[in-house]
């Protein structure tokens, strides 16, 4: 069993939402185009709800936000847009694709942990 941290499963959420959208790096650039917008505002909503990833962290992992208070502005506007059809069908796409690549996904410099091993302080033998 691999132990993953929240920064790499939003990293993998992002991957995948910057393929669906068409976006690449929409987390570090911050151009006014509608399609960054939207891969933005799926980004928080998957990793708040999906990840369950709180609000300080997904700012971190968005570079393009310098104000705090923008995570839970643009939640809550995705929070209201939530029953769209079209939002409906793109978000279930991605957390089929992210479920898809969780399964094989591997963390970058993080030991997986042992279980059944006990520490020995003493040797007699």
């Amino acid at each position: 069993m691999q132990s993953l941290c929240t920064f790499d499963l939003c990293e993998l959420a992002a991957q995948i939402i910057a393929d669906e959208c068409s976006t690449p790096n929409f987390t570090i650039e911050k151009p006014k185009i509608k399609e960054y917008e939207n891969a933005r505002y799926l980004y928080v909503y998957f990793c708040h709800n999906h990840i369950n990833a709180s609000f300080p962290i997904i700012r971190r992992t968005m570079l393009c936000y310098k104000y705090p208070k923008t995570v839970h502005q643009v939640f809550r506007r995705m929070y209201f847009r939530r029953k769209d059809n079209n939002l409906k069908m793109t978000l279930h796409y991605i957390t089929k694709e992210y479920e898809e690549r969780l399964k094989e996904f591997k963390a970058v410099d993080v030991k997986p942990r042992e279980t059944g091993k006990q520490l020995c302080i003493f040797n007699f033998q």
